[in-house]
């Protein structure tokens, strides 16, 4: 329980300190009465009444967990304004997607997340070799939708379907274990020349023209960077500037779709929204990053212990 007590501490307060903001932005300038398909969403959430459908809508948005599976799922508002799955290609004119109910959006990936914190406990005790099995059929699953006759905007099924992203995490947790066990440790010096070297020879390949499949660069990439997560993380970990903005990137994330979303609502010239996003965006950040995680996290560090098995996936879990 104190693993998931920390994850969650980790997780959750600038989450709701963005889900405050994001609903306190939406009150102050209101829908857009312009936009069809805002003024549909509006309605839509004013007459829900399905208890089913009003706790979908709560549960996702309060706990985000749940916010993976409602990309495959759309809204009917004709018939008792429900939720129900169906392929993206099958919208009808009164469907609306699901996922549009969720005030910060982007957060179907720490859906994911949240999934494998809840099955990590179990799934990092395995043996290194059964981890590994894992991996290899999350990858095969994830390259045979690939492979498939799937309409391209059902992406989320590569992306949002976690058996099909189980690989990526499991990835991470594998190349760790071999860092501890000292299978990547060399000299800093040598350490630089081999795997910029191996960054190269990435950059070489994949633009080779044997390489025209987006998929077939995705596993190269894969392939490369999994081990060298522990690498960067040696060469790297006493870089304080390199910490720094690694610490800023969960609060960047939550964050800078509302930040781009008022400065489009202020009819910014769009040339500017990119600089001036970027610039905001990591000042709130570094605001937050101060004024809630230093605390929180002090705090978690203090009062929860990752226990020995699960620091083997530091790079996961962490």
């Amino acid at each position: 329980m104190r693993f998931y007590a920390s994850r969650m501490l980790r997780l959750f307060p600038l989450y709701y300190v963005t889900l405050v903001l994001t609903i306190a932005a939406l009150l102050w300038i209101g829908d857009d009465l312009s936009d069809p398909e805002s003024i549909r969403y509006r309605r839509a959430r004013l007459d829900m009444h399905r208890v089913d459908t009003l706790f979908l809508y709560w549960f996702t948005n309060l706990f985000i967990l749940g916010q993976d599976v409602m990309r495959f799922m759309l809204y009917d508002p004709d018939h008792g304004g429900r939720f129900y799955f169906a392929a993206y290609n099958t919208v009808n004119h009164a469907s609306l997607y699901a996922s549009g109910f969720h005030m910060v959006s982007q957060c179907w990936t720490v859906s994911l997340e949240i999934i494998f914190y809840l099955l990590a406990p179990f799934l990092l005790r395995l043996p290194t070799r059964w981890l590994t099995v894992l991996c290899l059929l999350s990858a095969s699953l994830k390259y045979a939708i690939m492979s498939s006759s799937l309409p391209t905007q059902n992406i989320y099924w590569c992306k949002a379907f976690f058996p099909a992203e189980l690989c990526s995490f499991l990835a991470g947790a594998i190349a760790c274990r071999f860092r501890n066990n000292k299978l990547f440790i060399v000299e800093q010096t040598d350490s630089r020349r081999r795997y910029s070297g191996l960054l190269i020879g990435y950059i070489l390949i994949s633009s080779t023209p044997i390489m025209t499949s987006p998929w077939m660069r995705y596993y190269l990439f894969a392939f490369v960077s999994a081990p060298l997560i522990p690498v960067l993380f040696n060469l790297s970990r006493d870089n304080r500037f390199d910490r720094f903005v690694g610490e800023l990137s969960y609060p960047a994330y939550l964050i800078h779709f509302l930040i781009i979303g008022l400065l489009m609502e202020m009819k910014m010239r769009a040339y500017f929204i990119g600089i001036v996003a970027t610039v905001l965006t990591l000042a709130f950040s570094a605001f937050l990053h101060y004024l809630i995680e230093v605390p929180i996290d002090s705090f978690r560090h203090r009062r929860f212990k990752t226990s020995p098995t699960l620091h083997v996936s530091h790079f996961t879990v962490q």
